[in-house]
């Protein structure tokens, strides 16, 4: 039987959240060294001739070949020890400023050292990735910067960087999610983090299972936290595509009978008739071969779900206008409206407030479809949760059951937000 009060009261209550704090502070240090280091390594790699390219080969192949926890120890053990002896003493004093909130103090050589380690780790993969993103920009504009002028800096800042970001940015957060975990690895130096306290409650009151639960549920909350902004961007980026895309279709199937309105069924029909899955695949092969370049995932997604819903918006809005008394339309005709102007001034508006419930539905329904971005590696909260799953491999009941609430709490409380507004709508009538 799991005793749970060990755990999460007195002494290992305040280890636990003293090492998650620690935890997230050194994991944004991290992620902050290393873009920056990428950055530069960048732009020494486009700007400094066969020297530049060498040298970044040389971090590249030095850091990405040799185990993290062995670099860890190098910086702590041996490179530490190489500093001179008035550096030391300086981060060895005690600083008021150099406290975090949470009480973490980020001027220690073990904070230092774990934050630089995870940072230089991470750079030799993140300049790779956003190479990757650079490659696939078209060499007609490098050749076209230079012509205007632009400096290797200023081509790599204001054109290819841009570009090659929105390019890679995918890789970029998975790269940022592993180094929060790698972060485990600084317990090797007695770098007080999240693992470390873990292991310190299991030699204080032998409640392993207990504290690695708490450890991974926590680690798994990070990644979450990291992941779980994807899926909401990719709703209200569809949501913003499908909503006017929808109301636009549904306006032409009203105004225009016959053959216009057939074929926006048939359009309907075909995509609502269509798994999700399906229609992410579709767009997943098309669209590069239309393009003429890679998307980003999550753009690729973002449009398919947008494609999707607007068929389902177009349906409900449409039933919304029919709903509403030909009166409406005749009246507004004879003030002088033309058509157009009175579907736009008159009829939308109040089928718009009256399908207002079904729309709410709809986008619920598009928020869960999101988690489907894992089948093309987009890393948002149900791919997160995969590679936690992979990695740790001892809770996955915990795991999968925490997804499925935090999706549960997003759709309840949009849910929630909404029968609020209508019930004070109907109040106010």
């Amino acid at each position: 039987m799991l005793d749970w009060h060990g755990v999460l009261s007195g002494q290992p209550l305040q280890w636990i959240i003293s090492g998650f704090l620690t935890t997230v502070w050194v994991s944004v240090a991290g992620i902050l060294l290393a873009t920056l280091l990428a950055v530069l390594l960048l732009a020494l790699r486009l700007g400094s001739g066969r020297a530049g390219r060498g040298l970044v080969a040389a971090w590249v192949s030095l850091f990405r070949n040799t185990p993290l926890l062995v670099q860890l120890l190098f910086w702590y053990f041996a490179a530490w020890n190489l500093l001179p002896l008035a550096v030391k003493e300086v981060v060895n004093d005690e600083h008021a400023w150099s406290i975090l909130p949470g009480n973490v103090w980020w001027l220690t050589p073990e904070f230092l050292c774990s934050m630089w380690g995870l940072g230089v780790f991470t750079s030799a993969f993140l300049v790779e990735e956003i190479a990757s993103g650079l490659r696939a920009v078209s060499h007609g504009q490098r050749e076209a910067a230079l012509s205007q002028g632009f400096t290797p800096w200023q081509e790599l800042r204001f054109i290819l960087l841009p570009q090659g970001l929105a390019n890679a940015w995918q890789p970029i957060v998975g790269q940022y999610l592993n180094l929060m975990k790698l972060s485990s690895l600084a317990s090797g130096i007695g770098f007080a983090e999240l693992t470390y306290q873990v292991r310190q409650i299991e030699s204080y009151n032998a409640h392993a299972l207990e504290a690695f639960a708490v450890g991974t549920a926590l680690y798994l909350a990070l990644g979450v936290a990291m992941g779980v902004a994807l899926p909401l961007l990719m709703a209200i980026g569809a949501t913003l595509l499908a909503l006017p895309g929808g109301i636009a279709l549904a306006g032409l199937a009203w105004r225009y009978g016959g053959l216009v309105r057939r074929l926006l069924f048939l359009w309907a029909e075909i995509i609502r008739g269509i798994p999700l899955i399906f229609v992410i695949f579709w767009l997943w092969y098309l669209l590069p071969m239309l393009t003429g370049g890679d998307l980003p995932g999550a753009v690729t997604v973002t449009l398919a779900l947008a494609w999707f819903t607007a068929a389902s918006v177009m349906h409900s809005v449409l039933a919304g206008l029919q709903s509403l008394p030909k009166g409406q339309y005749e009246a507004a005709l004879t003030q002088g409206f033309a058509p157009g102007q009175t579907l736009r001034l008159v009829l939308l508006p109040q089928a718009l407030r009256n399908v207002q419930p079904s729309l709410v539905g709809i986008f619920i329904g598009l928020l869960k479809d999101t988690s489907l971005a894992f089948i093309v590696n987009v890393p948002e909260l149900t791919t997160v949760a995969g590679q936690v799953n992979n990695r740790v491999q001892i809770y996955p009941l915990a795991i999968f059951v925490f997804t499925g609430a935090v999706y549960y709490l997003l759709c309840c409380g949009l849910s929630l937000l909404a029968s609020r507004r209508f019930t004070r709508r109907a109040t106010t009538r």
